[in-house]
Formats: structure tokens, sequence, C-alpha cells
């Protein structure tokens, strides 16, 4: 599938999506934008269904052009909240990735549960460090 596809097609399904189908999103996964290029796992966090219609309101959902910046994005407070963007993420590309991309996300989610149940809760500094790309 070419990005132009997976982008009307994620686009389309915007309603099944936890996460904000922001064209600066998109287009930083199409080219897998992750680290250092800006795009976060908590790009894929699960928003509460008006506060996603306020940001679809707010900025333009079919400009694709570099000048649409990637949204600033909430911390993790919480294990649970790396794990729920990962999910957000793993929803995606369990449906239009490869078999390794997505063997990379469940290993992901399954160091992350294990981290939950066999530690404390971690501070504010270790779940920024967490938090893939």
């Amino acid at each position: 599938m070419g990005p132009q596809l997976l982008v009307e097609t994620l686009q389309s399904q915007c309603e099944l999506l936890s996460f904000l189908p922001h064209p600066a999103i998109l287009r930083g996964l199409c080219s897998w934008d992750f680290g250092m290029r800006g795009l976060s796992v908590m790009h894929f966090a699960r928003l509460a269904t008006p506060e996603r219609w306020e940001l679809t309101q707010r900025y333009d959902m079919t400009d694709f052009s570099p000048k649409n910046k990637l949204l600033m994005l909430a911390l993790p407070a919480t294990i649970d909240d790396l794990i729920e963007a990962l999910d957000g993420l793993a929803y995606v590309v369990d449906n239009f990735c490869q078999s390794d991309v997505v063997e990379i996300l469940r290993t992901a989610r399954a160091f992350m549960t294990q981290l939950r149940v066999t530690t404390g809760p971690p501070d504010a500094m270790v779940l920024f460090e967490l938090a893939p790309g």
C-alpha cells in the first residue's frame, strides 16, 4: 500500500481510531519519522471524543504540506499511558505494515506490560525516557 492510499484509508476510518489522524502524524507515519524526527508513540495516544472533535475543528486535516507541523503531545503520566499509545499505533501497524513491524510493537507492548507488573510506579523522567520515539 502506498502512502497516499494509507493516508486516505486512515482518514476515512477516523471514527475507528483512538488517536487524531492529523496530517503531520500521518505524514510522519508514512516515512517512519520516530525519534529525532519528532514523531512519538504518544502521538497515537487515545483522545476523548470531545477533545478529538475540537482538534479536528482547529486544524486543517487536509493539509499534508510540511507547514502543518506535529502537534505538541502530552507526556505519559503512567506506563498505562504508554501502553495505550502503543495500542493506538498497533491498530495502524496491524492493518498496514509488514509482520516484522507488528512483532516489534507486540514485543514493546509486552515489555511495557511486564515493566508495569514487576516494578513500582516510575517517576516522570523514567516515563519520558521510555516513551518510544
